[in-house]
């Protein structure tokens, strides 16, 4: 029997210009009160996103 290997993944990183474009864009977003599919879901899923590209700038206080 042949051993499978398991498929390579890659990481992809966001650098600090993308991650700084996307909360821009994502701030933009909740000043203008846009929103799609189940309101409540889709702010709770805006916030958990901001939270985790804040968390990938280097020198975050918190990610310290």
């Amino acid at each position: 029997m042949e051993k499978q290997s398991k498929p390579k993944i890659h990481k992809r990183t966001f650098s600090i210009g993308e991650i700084n474009h996307l909360i821009v864009v994502l701030m933009e977003n909740e000043r203008e009160g846009w929103y799609y599919g189940n309101k409540e879901q889709y702010w709770k899923r805006h916030q958990s996103i901001l939270e985790k590209l804040g968390h990938s700038l280097p020198n975050n206080s918190e990610n310290n």
